[in-house]
């Protein structure tokens, strides 16, 4: 498909398709914020792997099923953090102050949405052991205290 736009300086060697314009515009995405997602990477990292300790340890002492709750407790925290994280980071820029902040209350807000609706999908459609899945969440949820430890 063709797009019908004038075509920005950089992609003057290209011819402007939907294609090319997606790939330029998610390689200036990677670059310009490469050093913040490489810092939540680590934290997203941190958390996953307190979630999997969670679940090796569920899975050992009460069997799979505990296993799998505490995977889908440390999902639970992965995702919701993930979507603050591209929340926040979306506006950029030495003016954009007041964007930053309002991008951090917003993202809060769809944290604790996502987690919200996330449990109780959990909860209404799926069968899973309840201590596990918190454990998991919470272990996750401190995954911001232990990543700069950790990490560093």
């Amino acid at each position: 498909m063709i797009l019908l736009c004038a075509r920005p300086k950089t992609l003057a060697s290209y011819p402007v398709t939907s294609y090319n314009v997606v790939r330029h515009w998610l390689s200036y995405v990677i670059m310009k914020n490469a050093t913040v997602w490489r810092g939540i990477s680590k934290l997203l990292a941190a958390q996953l792997g307190l979630a999997a300790t969670v679940a090796m340890v569920s899975g050992i002492v009460s069997g799979w099923m505990a296993a799998y709750s505490a995977l889908i407790g440390g999902g639970i925290c992965l995702l919701a953090n993930l979507e603050f994280a591209r929340t926040l980071f979306k506006p950029n820029g030495a003016r954009a102050s007041q964007k930053i902040v309002r991008a951090f209350y917003w993202g809060e807000a769809k944290k604790i949405m996502i987690t919200a609706l996330l449990f109780s999908l959990v909860f209404i459609l799926g069968r899973v052991e309840p201590l596990p899945l918190f454990l998991a969440y919470a272990l996750a949820q401190m995954g911001f205290w232990v990543a700069p430890i950790i990490l560093e």
